[in-house]
């Protein structure tokens, strides 16, 4: 078989689709950098979760074909480090793309955030990682060919991709908000017109029990639920609720938290108003 030379891609009728396939993962690196950011409750957030969705799904296919004919064919141009870096990243990738689709069957949740930070790890990974190859192959070649357009495109989009949660976070941390936690609002507060003062404003609102001290209790000495179960005395009914949805916190889940927050701060403002 007839091995042709990288940059007579772009004479042959599938480089169009190779350049389709590389726009599409800048956009889905902006995307991602934009997720990562931002946990608002918004039409506009919830669209890139579904362009995040989508856009992902259709680049599996072309991913694994392009990348395998890459390593199968230019990854030599890129000699030890670019071979070694190319297939770990198509590795790195593969394994981001796998675990992407348990998320998005399994959902989100705090006993299995491991699958979303393994979707991320890895995806960050592999394309930093295949960048790094395609650069290095591209170097190679010549001083112009699709490797390094590619390559250096898909550097300035990854840089920009990770400095969008730095900046994000950076702020919230030199700019902290009352929204960005749960807060009991003065409207629900109001609400509870036949509890004391005291009762309603303590640690355990809006529940009217209270401490002797009035004040948190160390929970050290508090077993958690799995001693249910190991204990034996009531296994059957641990591994029931383990499996149900009681077992996961409301506001673990973090387009929840951000729905109770939008709703708290409408409800102040409008009763400011």
């Amino acid at each position: 078989m007839q091995i042709k030379h990288p940059h007579e891609m772009y004479k042959e009728p599938r480089s169009r689709r190779v350049r389709i396939l590389v726009v599409g993962f800048f956009v889905l690196m902006i995307n991602a950098g934009y997720l990562a950011t931002f946990r608002e409750v918004s039409t506009f957030y919830f669209l890139n979760v579904m362009l995040h969705i989508i856009l992902g799904l259709m680049l599996i296919v072309p991913f694994v074909r392009y990348a395998y004919q890459y390593l199968q064919q230019d990854v030599r141009f890129g000699k030890g480090f670019g071979k070694m870096m190319g297939n770990l990243g198509f590795a790195a990738m593969t394994l981001g793309f796998l675990f992407g689709l348990i998320v998005l069957f399994r959902g989100k949740m705090s006993r299995e955030a491991w699958l979303l930070y393994s979707h991320i790890g890895f995806s960050v990974f592999g394309c930093l990682a295949i960048i790094s190859s395609i650069r290095r192959a591209g170097y190679q070649i010549s001083v112009d060919n699709v490797y390094i357009t590619a390559g250096r495109w898909g550097l300035v989009f990854f840089i920009i991709a990770g400095m969008i949660p730095i900046i994000g976070f950076s702020v919230r941390t030199v700019f902290p908000t009352v929204n960005y936690s749960i807060n009991n609002n003065n409207v629900a507060k109001n609400l509870m017109y036949d509890l004391a003062p005291e009762q309603v404003y303590n640690h355990f609102y809006a529940s009217p029990a209270s401490s002797s001290s009035k004040d948190i209790s160390d929970t050290d000495f508090i077993y958690d639920s799995a001693t249910c179960g190991q204990s034996g005395c009531h296994v059957g009914i641990y591994n029931q609720w383990k499996k149900s949805t009681h077992a996961v916190g409301a506001l673990e889940n973090t387009w929840y938290k951000s729905s109770v927050t939008t709703l708290q701060v409408d409800d102040e403002q409008s009763t400011v108003n």
